[in-house]
């Protein structure tokens, strides 16, 4: 019964990237269908999720013992919830709640439910990248192709126009976005896949593997994410301070090796040539960030010191659900920080902010536990992943300083449903690794002792 709660993550954790388009946009502007509860699938998923399990638990008369990830999540939420009567408007509370809260309870979830042997974790992999994939060779086309037209026609817009978040400062060309509605959302998608590959995919760099890297970094570069592209590199310097020993690798016959190395150059050409113009465009654009020609970040700027002042004005929050990118649909005004921990201490104070970025340092501090339990016993492929996935929470949590992102609960989905199935596979790996090792010297000894009396 508790392998089949799985399957309720991995449908979230693989179709949640196709929500946005299709249910956000493409249904409500073609087909007119505006349905509550067909936006709610994800949620309903999970509460099954959660109920299946809670009737589990009650069934085997054992309580799950609590991590101290679990409690602080616990204590997180139930702070949420006791702030929704104080909210000046109930319906923006609940907004607020599902914001903050839903990727917590997807991490609680997954880190109880979604176990992964190896050689499961290695198929995981394989489908988060061949999702991504599928999303970016169709970002890159309808950003250089289709155009904002096709967004207009299909619900992006508002009053014929699309935001002008769409579009980077003094360039013409749209930015991708892939499936999401933000560009800088679809940036920090395609971060985390490509960290998260690439740890698990590090002991077998094949031609398809670098080939589906290639391909979304190149759809990364059409996003023009700055906060995405800080985030990845400094994932990339934190996850180097893990320093595991390199998983053994098969060497490739030489002809092998220069026919990857031949055909990757080829499939790195052809994207780079699909892509050009926002190469070219790349040294302006770093140019006009750094001299603050750039409006947006004069604009982020400014948001910070506006956020701070009034976080110093009420230290305990104007209300949960007030502030956000799309609170203006519950509250009727537009409270906005550019900033994901500025979001929460307007919402619910610096008491709230600081419970709120303890759930991400303790994610992090469990993942670097579990990495480095797995990889003392052997546990190659579910160290990777946990090493993938602290990447990835480092990557979000920087992007997060400079853009309210923690609201996107698409993205946020995708990283804690891996981060909880990184957790979850890393102690049943480890058994089975140590299991698999006893097995061995316990045979190798048998052998031994045959050729002794022999």
């Amino acid at each position: 019964m508790i392998h089949l709660l799985r399957l309720p993550l991995l449908a979230v954790l693989l179709l949640i990237p196709f929500h946005p388009m299709v249910i956000a946009h493409i249904l409500p502007a073609r087909l007119g269908i505006r349905s509550l509860a067909l936006a709610m699938w994800k949620e309903y998923l999970l509460l099954i999720t959660l109920c299946c399990g809670a009737v589990i638990v009650m069934a085997e008369k054992r309580l799950p013992s609590l991590t101290t990830l679990d409690w602080s999540i616990l204590l997180f939420v139930s702070y949420c919830l006791l702030s929704i009567p104080f909210a000046p408007s109930p319906l923006a509370g609940i907004y607020g709640l599902r914001n903050y809260s839903e990727g917590f309870v997807a991490l609680v979830l997954a880190a109880r439910f979604l176990r992964l042997d190896e050689q499961e974790i290695w198929k995981l992999a394989r489908w988060l990248m061949a999702v991504a994939v599928v999303i970016a060779v169709w970002a890159v086309f309808q950003s250089t192709y289709l155009g904002p037209s096709f967004l207009l026609a299909n619900g992006y817009g508002k009053d014929g126009q699309l935001d002008i978040s769409l579009f980077a400062f003094g360039f013409a060309f749209q930015r991708a976005i892939g499936t999401f509605g933000s560009p800088n959302v679809f940036g920090l998608y395609l971060v985390i896949v490509i960290l998260v590959g690439s740890a698990v995919g590090r002991g077998a760099h094949g031609l398809v593997w670098t080939g589906a890297v290639a391909i979304l970094s190149a759809a990364l570069v059409a996003t023009y994410s700055r906060s995405a592209t800080i985030g990845l590199v400094v994932a990339v310097l934190m996850s180097r301070l893990m320093s595991p020993p390199q998983r053994p690798r098969q060497r490739k016959p030489g002809l092998r090796r220069l026919g990857a190395l031949a055909v990757t150059a080829v499939v790195a050409a052809a994207l780079a040539a699909s892509v050009s113009g926002y190469v070219s465009g790349l040294p302006q654009h770093l140019y006009r960030t750094l001299t603050l020609q750039d409006t947006s970040v004069v604009g982020h700027i400014q948001s910070w010191v506006d956020a701070l002042q009034l976080v110093r004005e009420h230290p305990f929050g104007v209300g949960i659900g007030q502030t956000g990118p799309r609170s203006a649909v519950y509250t009727g005004r537009l409270w906005n920080a550019e900033s994901s921990y500025l979001i929460v201490a307007w919402d619910v104070g610096v008491i709230g902010a600081l419970a709120y970025c303890a759930v991400w340092l303790l994610t992090l501090t469990a993942l670097w536990s579990a990495h480095r339990a797995s990889l003392a016993a052997g546990a190659w492929t579910a160290a990777e992943l946990c090493r993938g996935a602290f990447a990835a929470v480092v990557a979000a949590a920087t992007a997060g300083i400079a853009l309210p992102l923690n609201v996107e609960v698409e993205v946020m989905l995708v990283l804690f449903l891996v981060a909880g199935a990184a957790l979850a596979s890393a102690p049943q790996a480890a058994r089975a690794a140590l299991g698999g090792a006893s097995d061995r010297h316990a045979a190798e000894r048998h052998a031994e002792d045959e050729r002794a009396h022999a």
